[in-house]
Parts: C-alpha cells; structure tokens; sequence
C-alpha cells in the first residue's frame, strides 16, 4: 500500500474511533426519548437505520466489536418494531438500552486503543462449558492471559440460562448422541447466530465432527486439546487483527453504473474509487494502489483490454487482478476478452450479491499472494526485509510530521535450550505464541516483524522510548506467565529487549544498531529485562 493511502487511510481510522463515544451518545438519548412516546415509530426507524450503518461502517474501519452490538442492537429494535405493541415493552427496551451501554464501552476502548493510551485491545467476552473442573481451569487460565474476559460453566443449562451474550462460546460434547445436551447447544445458537461456537469432543471421529457441524460450530477439537492452535483459533473467530478493507478502482466512463457499482462494494465494506476516462488510470493506480480493478471494455479512445495491457506493463501492478465489465453475451467473445488480460468477466447487468462475490473473491486471492511475500510463513509477521522497509517508511513520516516513533527489538532468552531438549516442533510454538501475544497486546497502528530466528521486531509509531519500555515490560511479564505444555511438564518462558528512539537516533541503520546494542546489555544484565538505548549510554 503507498505511504499516502495508508496515511488517509489510518486518519479516517483515527477519526471514526475518536467520534465514536459522542456517536452512540446520541444513539442513547435517542433512545431514552423515544422510548417515551412508544406509540410514535417514526423515531425508532430513524434509529434503526443509523444502527445498520453503523454495523456496516464498523466492520469496514476496523472495529468489529462495534459492528457486531450495533448489529444485535438494531435486531433486537427490528423485533419490537414487527411484534405489536412491542415498542412499549420494558424487558425490550431494557435489552436495546443494554446494547447501547455495551456499545458505548467498547466505543469508548476503541477511542483509546487508537489514541494509543490502552493496554491492549478489549477484552472479549467468551463463555466456556467444560465439566471436568481442571481442563475448564486451565482452558479458561490460557484465554485470560491473553486479555479475554472468561465466564465458566460446568453445565450446559447454565451457560443456557445466561442472559449476557458472550462474543464467542466454547462447548463441549459428551457424546454425539446425547440428545438433551444437543438440544441445549441449538438453542443457544438460535438466540445469537452470530456469535462463533467453538466444540470440544472426547472423540475425533466422523460422527462427532458432523454433529458439530450440523450444530453450526465454527471449529472443532478434539481432546487432549492443543491449546495453541485453540488459542489461535479463538484470536480467528474473534478478528482481533481486523483485515483492512479491500481497496477497488473501478474504471467505467458511465457515471450512474460506475456510482452504483461503488456504493454496492462500500456497503460491503471494500472502499472504492471511481475514474471515468482511461487518460486518469495510471496516475490513480500509482495514487490508490488497488488490490483490484473493475474495467469497463468500452471506454472512450480506446478498448478496455487495450488499457489492462498498459496497466500489466507496469511492474508493481503485473498481478493486480482485472475483472472485465461487459453487455456482451458472445461465449467466444468473452473468453477471447479474459484470454487478453482479464481474470474474470462480469456481463451487464450485474446482480449486487454477484458483484460482491467475485471482487471479494479475487481481491482476498491476492492479498493472499501478496502475504506470502512479505510475511514470514511460521508467525504470519512482516519478513525481515518488509520489516526494515516498513522502519523506512514509518521514519520518514516521524520526520515529515514532527513525531516520535521508537523501534525494540526482542530475543527469546535461552530458546537453543527448548530447541534441543524438547525439539524444533515445539520451538516453533513458542515462535508462534510469542508472535499472537505482540500482536494481541499492540496497538493496531504498530508494527511486528521477525528479524530472524528467535529475533522479533516492533516499530511503535508516534511513541516515547519510556511508553514503548512501559509497553514492551508488559507484554514480557504476560508472555512469561504464559503455561507452554512440553510433553507433561509446562515451561514458562521469557525474552530481554532493547529499545531506541527518534529522534534521539535518526536514520534506520542508528535505530536497528541501537536497539540491538539495548538488547544485548539486557542479555548481559541477567536477561528477562527490557533497556533503553540513549547517547549517553551508548558507546
């Protein structure tokens, strides 16, 4: 993505976080006075509208905790606007007026969490059903260590009995047969289809698999339960790292089909960007940086096959995907036309869910691809050379804009140890949970990379090298608590860190070395520490 659209990009972020609170603020006094003139519906439509576009603009910034009550919320008003006389019912009102507290909270810590004075992303909800005391301590001891909010239960009936809404439960399965605890799990589904369920089973085989599936599980695990890839999967179902919005440059010299195609993909939460005439391509390409393009074949002085043959002739957009617009029917046609430099075709008129579908579908296709370019491929973190490129860039915007920014590097303490007593399987857990718990705990504006080997890096944009030590000491003492299984014993394992500053150090070679020389005085000082480098303590 170029500098200048993730800079726009992080500002629109920025500001929707911070007017969030004063939002759903209104939303709430909105609220309270039509709930004094129930017989009045105009006033809860109105509401019931700025509830579904706030569901939908939530998820497209980034903020799906907020989508996701604003969507309950705005269900929960539909029922009473559908149910006679259901405006006046206080146990109605007093569930839509729930929503919007919760709403206001988590309105409240995304504010915060974008200003960067949180410690962490909100906590998440879950509700976890185990009957074997111990396993369900143990579950629930790992999904608090990593900043979750966790409710146990022992029985299915209880949790059942429950009236808060968790964002994700963990149940397990006795038996596939067992008919009454069946019963249970698919009425808890049916009071919230949104909220992910995660089954634990004794068996892995097919009929317990199915069953869970029929149940609607998002996941399944059989027991003993591998409480790493559980731990991953509940971060997954819980989009903890929302992905950015797909970026769509439609290119269509008809105003009223190219404005249409544009507010149907924003309302899936893709944004968009529309350019009429073929002269303008290159430049917005350059400008936008598109994951996709949608190209109308007839366009004013040339085809538009003609056009996707300029854009392939540039390198940096060689495997952006092309999906051809066209009236025209002809089999032999359309093949010909994807045969000149389309990925797909879409013929005129084009149905909404249509459209969406496959630009969705090509766009993740090629994010994918692009991932594993600069993703190293055991942590999912940004590469060594896409680290150091990133430090460039971010630099040169702490310059440009006047601000700090702090870069650490950290070191997984004594890791040759785990590696030849337990093995490289396990070693690479540890990478791996080490690499959740940085992105867990970090704002959404940092930055993590592996450096190589047990090395990781962390960029901290617009960040004091005292916040960033403060930062950094907190996640050391949380990763250290973490319970790692080898075999039947747990390690607990920890990391030293070194951190230097801009503008204290100003170029990206000063700061790597700099920080590399903080993490080595911290090895040497006893390690499990975390330092600063400065001009006076360096040599």
């Amino acid at each position: 993505m170029s500098t200048d659209v993730e800079e726009k990009l992080r500002a629109l972020r920025d500001q929707y976080a911070r007017r969030l609170p004063d939002k759903i603020a209104t939303f709430a006094a909105k609220w309270a006075a039509a709930c004094d003139h129930p017989d009045d519906p105009a006033p809860f439509r109105q509401l019931l509208r700025e509830l579904h576009t706030l569901a939908g603009s939530g998820a497209s910034f980034g903020f799906p905790a907020i989508s996701r009550l604003a969507r309950l919320a705005e269900q929960s008003l539909q029922q009473q606007l559908d149910t006679p006389a259901g405006l006046a019912s206080p146990a109605r009102q007093a569930e839509v007026a729930e929503l919007l507290e919760r709403l206001a909270e988590a309105a409240q810590a995304a504010g915060a969490a974008e200003s960067g004075t949180a410690d962490g992303p909100a906590p998440h909800a879950i509700h976890l059903q185990i009957a074997d005391p111990d396993e369900r301590a143990q579950l629930a001891h790992q999904l608090e260590l990593y900043g979750h909010e966790v409710r146990t239960f022992e029985h299915l009936a209880a949790m059942a009995e429950s009236e808060a809404i968790p964002a994700l439960r963990v149940v397990e399965l006795a038996s596939p047969g067992a008919t009454e605890a069946l019963s249970r799990i698919g009425s808890l589904r049916r009071q919230d289809e949104d909220c992910p369920l995660i089954v634990i089973a004794g068996d892995a085989d097919i009929a317990a698999r199915l069953q869970a599936v029929r149940l609607g599980a998002a996941a399944f695990f059989p027991r003993p339960v591998d409480t790493d890839r559980f731990i991953d999967t509940v971060d997954k179902l819980l989009h903890l790292r929302a992905q950015d919005p797909f970026r769509i440059l439609i290119v269509d010299d008809d105003h009223p089909a190219a404005d249409l195609y544009a507010g149907t993909l924003r309302q899936a939460g893709m944004l968009t960007r529309v350019v009429t005439h073929p002269d303008d391509v290159l430049e917005q390409m350059r400008e936008f940086n598109p994951e996709l393009v949608l190209l109308d074949l007839n366009l004013p002085g040339c085809h538009g096959t003609e056009l996707a043959a300029v854009i392939r002739q540039c390198e940096a957009h060689v495997s952006t995907p092309i999906v051809f617009l066209s009236a025209e029917r002809d089999i032999a046609y359309q093949l010909e036309t994807i045969r000149q430099g389309g990925d797909d075709l879409l013929i005129k008129p084009i149905a909404a869910a249509h459209l969406v579908s496959a630009v969705q579908g090509r766009a993740a296709r090629y994010r994918l691809l692009r991932s594993f370019m600069v993703r190293d491929s055991l942590t999912g973190l940004y590469n060594h050379a896409s680290t150091k490129e990133l430090l460039q860039r971010e630099l040169a915007r702490a310059r440009r804009n006047g601000t700090l920014l702090s870069f650490a590097m950290l070191d997984l303490d004594h890791f040759k140890r785990i590696n030849d007593a337990h093995g490289h399987a396990l070693g690479d857990a540890v990478l791996r949970l080490l690499a959740r718990t940085l992105r867990q705990r970090l704002r959404a504006t940092d930055i993590v990379g592996r450096h190589g080997g047990e090395e990781f890096a962390v960029i901290l944009p617009e960040c004091t090298a005292e916040n960033a030590r403060k930062v950094i000491d907190g996640i050391r003492e949380r990763f250290a608590r973490l319970a790692i299984p080898a075999g039947e014993d747990t390690l607990h394992v920890h990391f030293s860190a070194g951190i230097a500053a801009y503008p204290e150090w100003d170029t990206d070679y000063q700061l790597s070395e700099q920080a590399d020389r903080a993490l080595y005085a911290a090895k040497a000082a006893g390690r499990n520490r975390v330092m600063i480098s400065t001009a006076r303590t360096a040599p």
